[in-house]
């Protein structure tokens, strides 16, 4: 359908006009229909600002904003400390192999990580708790006895070379 170009010239000149220079293309009708509504209503000229909420804070046992438990919340934080330190333990575990440099230093951050995760582990199943009991039955203290085994074997084993290399 093609638009008549009258009204396309009106639209158009329309477009140019701001909101107040619009009331002489209306009828007269309407705008006295428009100016009556105005004058009637006292119109507020910018909206008011939305309320703002007041938070409220409650707190439940056993509850998050992720709807696990606390247990798992905290099985995760220990999961992610557990890899750290396993993935300082495999980097120490290269250096020494290659007996580099730094491979003292490798040992000392992977122990320094096992320390961090079994004063957190210890924390964690401190007390009696339905928590701590959840902690307690799973099989994470004996990932970090295995962990902490590993660790004192690397260690050995790089006293071992160490001498071995002065003789």
């Amino acid at each position: 359908m093609s638009t008549p170009t009258p009204l396309l010239s009106a639209l158009r000149l329309a477009s140019r006009r701001t909101a107040t220079s619009l009331r002489p293309l209306l009828p007269t009708a309407q705008h006295r229909a428009l100016a009556s509504v105005t004058s009637q209503h006292n119109f507020p000229t910018r909206a008011p600002a939305a309320p703002v909420p007041i938070p409220s804070y409650t707190y439940r046992a056993f509850a998050s904003s992720s709807g696990r438990s606390p247990a798992d919340e905290v099985a995760e934080r220990l999961q992610e400390m557990y890899s750290e330190a396993k993935d300082e333990f495999e980097i120490a575990c290269e250096s020494t192999e290659a007996n580099a440099m730094y491979a003292r230093d490798d040992r000392d951050v992977t122990r320094e990580e096992l320390e961090k995760l079994k004063k957190a582990w210890a924390e964690a199943i401190e007390g009696e708790g339905e928590v701590q009991q959840e902690l307690k039955g799973r099989a994470f203290g004996q990932r970090i006895k295995e962990l902490e085994h590993a660790v004192i074997a690397l260690e050995e084993r790089a006293i071992e070379e160490s001498s071995n290399q002065k003789s």
